[in-house]
């Protein structure tokens, strides 16, 4: 079973102005939705990664790789841990309808990556 047969948004990057999600300098950011129930959504940032160790990985414990090249994106990408769930404005939940927060989607996330997505932000156990 497809994790896309549950929800028609799980797994795809929409970008998003910051101010109504978070306290961030940015103006807008990517943003995955990790979590859907009725209309309500959890999104998580996407952030380049910037610590690395000696082998060239990931060495940041907050973030979990995807895979960059393959949705055109510049620079090696992670997605944080931190679900949203709320308009930081408002205090109601996120939906993808209000398009005052979600500007437009991007592109959907992989099943390999998606997969780990999952588990990072504790959706789902590893087997």
């Amino acid at each position: 079973m497809s994790y896309k047969s549950k929800s028609n948004n799980l797994g795809k990057v929409f970008r998003a102005e910051t101010k109504y999600i978070d306290k961030d300098t940015k103006k807008n950011r990517n943003y995955v939705v990790v979590r859907e129930k009725s209309g309500k959504v959890g999104v998580s940032k996407l952030k380049s990664i910037k610590k690395f160790d000696e082998y060239g990985k990931n060495a940041d414990d907050a973030l979990v790789e995807i895979n960059s090249s393959r949705y055109g994106l510049t620079k090696r990408t992670g997605v944080d841990y931190q679900v949203f769930e709320r308009n930081r404005l408002t205090k109601k939940p996120l939906s993808l309808k209000d398009k005052k927060v979600f500007k437009d989607e991007k592109f959907s996330l992989g099943s390999h990556d998606w997969s780990r997505v999952q588990r990072h932000t504790n959706k789902r156990k590893k087997r």
